[in-house]
């Protein structure tokens, strides 16, 4: 979908270079006609790769004054060991003020707002929440809070004009590949744009009246738009976005023709063994046991994917691309979600062994591929 430049300037600052659009909206208004007093947005980062580049966050506005703000997560390369989430807590509205440690004057590199930040040592796996909370007056607070262990970081915080009001009802998230914020137009690459996969969830508030947020489908967006491969799938509380192209892959080369014998019983029992992890995982075998029609709905889509993978490829990208599509699609698969009912803590484990399936297969080499019989063996 094409946006007027009207609807671009509406949602600026960020939108404008942005390659995905979200729009969150409340469809009640809070009984306090002022807006909201806080507002959540959760957010997974299971599938995204653990490089710098992309940036997913959640603008919102306020009563009041022009300037919006913005709250999101970018993820990180793993250092020593440990997995690292940064996350941001942003205002781009002129006289914005702050004395708090982890900010800074100026935002996305101008003069006006304030820009705060962290990075923590994080777990993939899990949903994360971005909170941001009025504490008093016109001052507000970022909050970045692990779902599942319950550990809350602060962000930041900064202190808005005193014409300010609360929070706005509705705007709109983003997903946007910053490394080519400075070369608009002809000079992006969109067909080589890395591929990240992230999971946004409905907003929520405490504030009275307000009741549950929603998202709305997700859409590209920006100078790449209608150039990239964009999927998106409900998953219930919200929406699992794939964009970019598969590159997470290397190449390998192929070994003599000895080694391709040895190894053809061997890349059976890898593939085999990784469907299987899926299968295995302790809490959706529980739920799987009070539902034998679900199970076997399951089971079938499994036992499907194992047996395309088994039938091997001449050609390692292909290779790789189905295994990544299969596994986004199980992931997806209306069966698992009805297994995983909106259990967070599940659906974590569930992602974390698909994340690992898929760097796994994705280590397989053409030696490997052309080992494979062409009928899998039972």
């Amino acid at each position: 979908m094409k946006f007027s430049t009207a609807v671009v300037a509406a949602y600026a600052p960020y939108l404008a270079i942005a390659n995905v659009r979200i729009p969150w909206y409340f469809p009640e208004n809070p009984s306090n006609a002022n807006g909201l007093e806080d507002v959540t947005f959760p957010m997974s980062l299971s599938r995204a790769k653990r490089e710098v580049g992309y940036y997913f966050a959640q603008q919102f506005s306020f009563h009041g004054i022009s300037g919006s703000a913005y709250i999101g997560l970018q993820p990180r390369p793993d250092v020593k060991g440990h997995s690292i989430i940064h996350a941001a807590f942003s205002s781009f509205q002129n006289g914005t003020t702050t004395s708090h440690l982890n900010c800074y004057n100026g935002a996305d590199s101008g003069p006006a707002g304030v820009s705060c930040a962290i990075s923590i040592t994080g777990n993939y796996s899990h949903t994360y929440d971005l909170t941001a909370k009025n504490i008093g007056n016109t001052t507000w607070q970022g909050y970045l809070t692990n779902t599942i262990t319950g550990e809350s970081h602060d962000i930041g915080a900064w202190t808005l004009p005193s014409d300010a009001g609360n929070i706005r009802t509705s705007h709109d998230g983003f997903v946007e590949y910053y490394n080519w914020n400075s070369i608009h137009g002809s000079k992006i690459d969109c067909p080589n744009q890395p591929r990240t996969d992230v999971t946004f969830y409905n907003p929520s508030s405490t504030t009275g009246g307000a009741l549950d947020g929603q998202l709305r489908q997700p859409e590209e967006f920006g100078d790449c738009n209608g150039m990239e491969n964009l999927q998106s799938a409900s998953v219930g509380r919200g929406y699992q976005i794939a964009y970019g192209r598969i590159q997470s892959c290397h190449k390998t080369s192929a070994t003599n023709e000895t080694m391709l014998n040895i190894m053809a019983n061997a890349f059976q029992a890898r593939v085999k063994e990784n469907v299987d992890k899926i299968r295995q995982v302790p809490g959706l075998q529980h739920v799987l046991q009070e539902d034998a029609a679900l199970k076997a709905q399951l089971e079938t889509k499994l036992q499907a994917v194992e047996d395309d993978l088994l039938k091997g490829s001449n050609v390692e990208a292909d290779f790789r691309e189905r295994a990544v599509q299969h596994l986004a699609d199980i992931q997806k698969a209306p069966e698992l979600q009805s297994a995983l009912n909106g259990n967070s803590k599940l659906e974590g484990q569930v992602a974390e062994t698909v994340r690992n399936v898929e760097e796994d297969l994705c280590k397989i080499t053409l030696s490997d591929m052309l080992a494979a019989p062409a009928v899998p063996r039972r």
